[in-house]
């Protein structure tokens, strides 16, 4: 069984955070479809939606940061980036995002008479129109989508500074030209994949959730009906793409990095196990041999 590294954790908890958000999110809209009693624990439990979307942003960001550094700094990563670390900072951004999204809504959401809606008390609306509203944009859209974009276009410059450097270094080179050659075409192969999984995620991510940051910068209320439905059709719009966010994370690593599609193969056909298990049978069958010759060695 291969050892969980840290990338390899990073993914996996992203994995974990958005099947949360789509989850919660189809739960919900289920619910106010049908008109499904909520109550007030109910209301103040749809902080789910919107926290687990923003920890799914921020472990984009998580990974895009261990990218960075195993590019940018490959001497000094196994220093930087540890398993230890990679957990303790996960554990901290859970925190500091579950405790603001958890007191807003149990303290400021609530369910109307009916129990089938929820709203805003009142004394809050204010803040929760003009202060969390920018907050929440903050954390969730802006801040991430920055820090992805900048550390993406900071590992491209890596990647093609330590490629030229590489190249150099390869022909001023007198011995081993035939083993240099054929190392240097395995790096370039890998770090040439990672650059087409990192750019797709960004590009994906930025144009998935660019609708998100023209409704939120654009939008005016309005008194004309047709101006406040057509608000209303791009409001819908850029739920869908924000939301199919989460959903093409999968599908991203599976088509861009050859080692996930082997890896996540292998566990749909369960040959990891397999391999497993004949190797145990073998093991066993060597120490039952070696115990049957033992035997007969103490008989003689």
């Amino acid at each position: 069984m291969q050892q969980m590294t840290t990338a390899t954790f990073f993914v996996s908890l992203l994995a974990f955070y958005d099947a949360c958000t789509l989850t919660v999110k189809l739960v919900y809209h289920q619910l106010g479809k049908h008109q499904v009693y909520l109550g007030s624990m109910g209301c103040k439990m749809a902080f789910l939606s919107n926290f687990f979307s923003a920890q799914a942003n921020w472990v984009l960001v998580f990974i895009c940061a261990e990218r960075f550094v195993a590019v940018c700094f490959p001497l000094k990563k196994a220093y930087i980036v540890t398993k230890r670390r990679s957990y303790v900072c996960s554990a901290v951004m859970f925190i500091a995002l579950l405790i603001p999204f958890a007191l807003l809504y149990v303290f400021m959401r609530d369910s109307d008479p009916s129990g089938r809606h929820c709203g805003t008390f009142e004394e809050y609306v204010q803040f929760w129109i003009h202060g969390w509203y920018w907050i929440n944009s903050f954390i969730y859209l802006f801040i991430p989508l920055f820090c992805i974009v900048i550390l993406t276009a900071f590992i491209i410059r890596g990647l093609t500074r330590s490629r030229v450097d590489r190249r150099s270094i390869m022909r001023t080179s007198s011995k081993g030209e035939h083993g240099n050659r054929r190392l240097m075409v395995e790096v370039e192969r890998l770090e040439r994949s990672i650059t087409v999984m990192l750019i797709m995620a960004a590009l994906i991510f930025t144009i998935l959730l660019l609708p998100s940051c023209v409704f939120l910068l654009a939008f005016t209320d309005s008194e004309n009906p047709l101006v406040r439905a057509r608000w209303r059709l791009f409001d819908q719009i850029q739920y869908v793409f924000s939301d199919s966010s989460h959903a093409v994370n999968f599908f991203l690593y599976f088509f861009s990095a050859q080692r996930f599609r082997n890896q996540f193969l292998c566990l749909l056909t369960c040959r990891t196990r397999r391999l497993t298990n004949q190797r145990h049978r073998c093991t066993e069958s060597g120490v039952t041999k070696y115990s049957i010759a033992l035997s007969r060695g103490e008989e003689t």
